[in-house]
C-alpha cells in the first residue's frame, strides 16, 4: 500500500499529487507510531515542535490520547520525510475558517481531514493499489494499528 502511495506521488499531476502526500502522512503516522485515526486526523499544527533533546534537535508531536491523555511521539525515519514533505504541500493550502491550526488539510478546500475522510481514502487505495477485495472490504484504519502491535510482538516487545 505504502509503495503503491510513493508511486503515486511521483506519477500524479500536480492537482492529485497533494492528496497521495496527504495520504502517506497519515497513514505513516497511524501505521508506524500505532495512533487511532481520530488522533492521527486530529493533530494541530500547535501540537508538532522541533525541541533540542541531550540527542539532538527532534521533531516530536503531541497527541491527545483516548482518555484525554496527552503522549508525545518522536517523528523520525520515513514518518519525519512523510511529514515534512506534508508540510511543504501545507504551506499552499487555504485553510478554511476554523480549520486553521488543523494539520491535515484537504488540499483543494482547506477543510480538516476527518476521521471517516482518512478511512474513506484508506479504503480507496487499498482498491487501487490491487488489494483484494475481500481484504479491502474488512481493512480499517485500526487494522493498522494492529498491523503495528503485531510487528512490535514479533519483534519481543511486552
Amino acid at each position: 500500500l505504502f509503495a503503491y502511495v510513493e508511486a503515486r506521488i511521483t506519477t500524479a499531476d500536480d492537482r492529485i499529487a497533494p492528496l497521495y502526500i496527504l495520504d502517506a502522512a497519515v497513514l505513516r503516522l497511524m501505521e508506524l507510531l500505532a495512533l487511532r485515526v481520530s488522533e492521527a486526523s486530529g493533530i494541530r499544527v500547535s501540537q508538532v515542535r522541533t525541541v533540542d533533546t541531550p540527542a539532538g534537535r527532534e521533531v516530536q508531536a503531541w497527541v491527545l490520547k483516548k482518555g484525554n491523555k496527552p503522549r508525545v511521539y518522536p517523528l523520525t525515519g520515513v514518518v519525519l520525510a512523510a511529514y515534512q514533505r506534508w508540510l511543504r504541500v501545507r504551506q499552499r493550502v487555504t485553510p478554511h475558517p476554523g480549520h486553521d491550526d488543523f494539520l491535515f488539510l484537504h488540499p483543494w478546500t482547506g477543510y480538516r481531514v476527518s476521521r471517516q475522510r482518512a478511512w474513506q481514502r484508506l479504503k480507496r487505495l487499498a482498491a487501487e493499489a490491487g488489494v483484494p477485495e475481500a481484504t479491502v472490504a474488512v481493512l480499517s484504519p485500526h487494522k493498522l494499528r494492529h498491523a503495528r502491535a503485531r510487528r512490535m510482538l514479533d519483534n519481543g516487545w511486552d
